[in-house]
């Protein structure tokens, strides 16, 4: 029996097989590399990986108690006093 004058029944049988080969290859691909993320999740940037080193290291994000601390650590050094 010839099917559209390109493949026989044995050939679209064989076809059949290698696609199915093909998805099961795919799959253990897909398996392999999951990273955890959706297909549809984006990467994260280097700011959201900055972002997250910082809370593991209990960086606050408060920008006032940022500027707190670093006063404590560095000292503005007073402008000097104008002639009038």
């Amino acid at each position: 029996m010839q099917i559209s004058g390109l493949l026989d029944l044995k050939g679209l049988d064989a076809l059949e097989k290698k696609i199915a080969a093909l998805r099961i290859l795919l799959d253990t691909y897909i398996d392999a590399n999951d990273t955890g993320r959706g297909m549809t999740e984006k990467k994260p940037t280097q700011l959201d990986k900055f972002k997250e080193a910082a809370r593991e290291h209990e960086a606050d994000e408060d920008e006032a108690r940022w500027d707190e601390r670093l006063g404590k650590l560095v000292k503005h050094k007073p402008q000097p006093e104008k002639p009038e």
